[in-house]
């Protein structure tokens, strides 16, 4: 038997002494005796013997002790259902861009400089064929995406026409992401009549602060608008769910709590999800980004300073990955042309292809499937926090593999790891 890779022993200045292994999750409270044994383990595996019967079998229950081939064993499974779901056939997820033009400004976009192309015809009937080249798969997701798509809400309308007129095509669900600025009374009736899943609009703070991080084009204030759209949408057609998202900064994050008081008390009991995210640097940022130190402590605080506590804070287990990593999910630009991440529409570096043609770059499609998750970074393999980490961001190891520049995708710092800890046994003698 062995000391875990993946324990972490920590001394709590409020609580005392702890154990957390995060292949089970098992957090353990420890006497000053037990951890004192646990640290001379940790340093020589032969002081396992100090050990009782009943507590060495709870820690081999636990994982706290195990061999090395059951800890590599580990990262195998973990691996292997990885790539199970990466290259499951049944589903075949599509984002489409039917322009890259946009009628906002932020200044966190990660889309600069884009073509002004437009998505004709030809490109609508390539995509149909497009799918139905997909003969194993089962069901179909559509995600609309930009640019604002509804600039060219002409080519929503005759894509989703054409897709559900289409026998061989089963569209299972059905989503857009937009800035909700032009989402009015006869968008809201379409989408209805064509039922879909989801919308996610954005709302970066209180009104003020949001048309700062929203801004129009023409300088109009849109905060208004938007609202306006979203209060139509849940009262005109109750199935459709509103992703509200916001996306912190420096800038905002402290008035995500009022934000959050006043949607929440707007729309109560509506079909909406208010959720944040965080602003990440893709290269022209024009904001602050917080840094990941600071990311957790906002968490923290939105906790204990303003009882905001859907966010979960304790470690949990993760595969990890997104539409990069799953073989058959593409992001389809305006003119036909193929890309495995959203961050990637419209260069031209990026490009794995066009619908039209059945040869596809498989270097650049192996990279982002198998070559930059957290499965293929010895620096995450070696991390204790590898169970209940996602990785991060592969585009980032992407650009690190191909450009060589500098990357920290790690979502959690190690170091703050005794902070969430902390935090879930506070919880627990709460309750």
């Amino acid at each position: 038997m062995k000391w875990s890779r993946y324990n972490f022993l920590f001394k709590s200045e409020r609580y005392g002494l702890f154990i957390y292994n995060s292949v089970t999750n098992a957090f353990l409270k420890l006497n000053d005796e037990l951890y004192q044994i646990c640290k001379k383990i940790e340093l020589d595996a032969s002081n396992i013997s100090l050990l009782d019967d009943e507590i060495k079998d709870g820690f081999i229950q636990s994982k706290i002790l195990t061999t090395a081939f059951e800890e590599n064993n580990y990262i195998t499974q973990a691996t292997y259902l990885k790539r199970l779901r990466s290259f499951d056939y049944r589903t075949l997820g599509l984002v489409i861009a039917p322009t890259y033009t946009c009628n906002f400004a932020c200044p966190y976009c990660y889309e600069h400089n884009m073509p002004d192309y437009h998505m004709s015809e030809q490109t609508e009937d390539q995509i149909i064929s497009f799918i139905k080249t997909f003969h194993q798969v089962e069901d179909v997701q559509i995600c609309w995406h930009g640019g604002e798509p509804l600039l060219r809400f002409n080519n929503i309308k005759s894509l989703i026409t054409k897709i559900r007129s289409t026998k061989e095509i089963k569209l299972a669900k059905h989503h857009i992401v937009t800035n909700g600025y032009l989402l009015d009374e006869e968008k809201c009736a379409f989408f209805k009549e064509v039922g879909l899943d989801s919308v996610q609009i954005t709302i970066d703070g209180l009104e003020a602060t949001h048309n700062i991080n929203r801004k129009h084009k023409s300088g109009k204030p849109t905060f208004d608008t938007i609202i306006k759209n979203i209060d139509h949408l849940l009262n005109s057609y109750s199935e459709c769910k509103v992703n509200l998202r916001v996306n912190i900064h420096d800038g905002n994050k402290d008035e995500y709590p009022e934000l959050r008081r006043q949607i929440l008390e707007k729309w109560v009991d509506k079909n909406i999800y208010l959720y944040f995210s965080y602003v990440q640097n893709h290269g022209q940022c024009q904001v602050a980004c917080l840094e990941n130190k600071n990311k957790l402590q906002f968490s923290v605080d939105l906790y204990k300073n303003h009882g905001i506590n859907e966010v979960e804070l304790y470690p949990t287990s993760k595969l990890g990955g997104c539409t990069a990593d799953a073989n058959q999910s593409y992001i389809i630009g305006p003119k036909g042309e193929l890309y495995k991440c959203w961050v990637d529409l419209g260069k031209k570096d990026k490009e794995i292809g066009h619908i039209a043609d059945t040869k596809l770059n498989l270097s650049l499609i192996s990279e982002y499937v198998v070559g930059t998750d957290k499965y293929s970074d010895a620096k995450c393999i070696d991390c204790f926090l590898f169970p209940v980490c996602d990785g991060g961001c592969g585009l980032y190891r992407f650009d690190y593999k191909k450009y060589g520049k500098d990357y920290n995708v790690c979502p959690i710092n190690p170091e703050d790891l005794n902070l969430l800890l902390e935090l879930f046994y506070e919880k627990q003698i709460q309750k």
